[in-house]
């Protein structure tokens, strides 16, 4: 505060206490240093006027407003200490209530969060041991199929009769249905060339039972050769030639079915190998 500054005096709106602040503080708002209250500083009616002193040679910035408080009487004292004592008590009470709903809460939930946090690690656990299963069924189940189609294109290789044919044809067929969930979509298309290469065995290997019995002294190669059939649509699908030829004495195409029979042969073997190739590429 400069020393050429008027000094006023008013009271407290709320505690009455009488504070002391330079004329220019005159409107200001302030927090009341007993009450801790927001009063307005004012100019009482009766003001003593201090006269102020011609100010120096050199322009002195002025400072901020202050405060000064008159000490309190011991009547104010008196007023403001019950309050200040409810403050605390009032201030304790809500700490300890406080206190006592955060144990709560922790004693409430943390069964709760340890439950849930050991059924979140037995259900990770599960996972990794359905995992673990899973890909020992898979390698299981495709060992098996793998070992059952390189016996079966040993056999094709070597020579084998239409009995041994039709066993072996359906253990394939079953070992496959247990594999055929852990197959790729490549496998599983190389699969069903395999299975149509068998259909169309079976199907050329009867026909060419029921063309000897029929016509048992004609060539092997004159069996009246039928487009519509199911095994020249495997021919078809397969791609494979029925090596159809116009026989002068009998009207129509004819065909060997035993040539068939080999020629499939073939081409279940080669579809053996590419699907046992893609096998280990995965």
């Amino acid at each position: 505060m400069g020393e050429d500054s008027e000094l006023l005096k008013c009271s407290c709106d709320h505690c009455g206490q009488n504070l002391e602040f330079p004329a220019e503080g005159v409107g200001t708002e302030i927090q009341c240093p007993v009450c801790k209250h927001t009063t307005r500083l004012y100019r009482p009616a009766s003001a003593l006027v201090t006269p102020p002193i011609p100010p120096p040679a050199r322009p002195v910035r002025p400072a901020p407003p202050s405060v000064k408080s008159s000490v309190p009487s011991s009547a104010d004292s008196k007023r403001s200490a019950p309050a200040k004592a409810e403050f605390v008590i009032r201030f304790s009470r809500q700490t300890v209530i406080g206190a006592l709903a955060v144990a709560v809460c922790l004693v409430v939930l943390a069964p709760f969060a340890f439950w849930e946090f050991r059924q979140a690690s037995e259900r990770e656990k599960a996972k990794k041991e359905l995992a673990t299963e899973l890909r020992a069924e898979s390698g299981k189940a495709k060992n098996e199929l793998a070992a059952q189609l390189r016996l079966m294109s040993a056999n094709l290789q070597t020579g084998i009769n239409e009995n041994d044919f039709l066993q072996q044809a359906a253990r394939v067929r079953a070992t496959y249905a247990g594999a055929k969930a852990y197959l790729t979509p490549e496998q599983n298309g190389k699969f069903a060339q395999i299975d149509l290469a068998l259909d169309g065995i079976k199907y050329f290997w009867d026909e060419e039972i029921s063309f000897a019995t029929k016509v048992p002294n004609a060539p092997e190669d004159w069996a009246f050769y039928d487009s519509d059939s199911e095994g020249a649509k495997i021919l078809k699908l397969l791609n494979v030639n029925p090596h159809t030829h116009n026989v002068p004495e009998l009207p129509g195409f004819h065909y060997s079915p035993k040539l068939c029979v080999h020629e499939l042969m073939d081409k279940t073997g080669q579809a053996i190998s590419s699907f046992l190739e893609d096998g280990e590429q995965h």
